[in-house]
């Protein structure tokens, strides 16, 4: 499964590292910390794919795979719950 922004979601950096969701239809602003911020640049970069994702940011900060994809999963799902994510076959 592939996860993409919903249509009307952009996306503004920090200069903490930090990220700023804007949901258009709404109005709404979503403030994430550095390291969400770094797993949604690197959903965008791997066209959506957690997995790959997950790798990306585990090789970046010197993790395991296993824990980033278990907290990617969690902010899948807050992402999914807010209507700034959808999930594509």
């Amino acid at each position: 499964m592939r996860y993409r922004p919903d249509d009307g979601v952009s996306s503004t950096p920090m200069d903490d590292g930090g990220l700023v969701l804007l949901r258009e239809k709404s109005g709404r602003l979503y403030r994430c910390n550095p390291t969400a911020a770094a797993m949604w640049t690197a959903l965008l970069e791997h066209d959506g794919q957690p997995d790959a994702a997950s790798r990306s940011v585990a090789e970046r900060y010197g993790t395991g795979s296993a824990r980033v994809r278990a907290d990617l999963d969690v902010l899948l799902a807050d992402l999914q719950r807010t209507g700034l994510v959808r999930a594509e076959p």
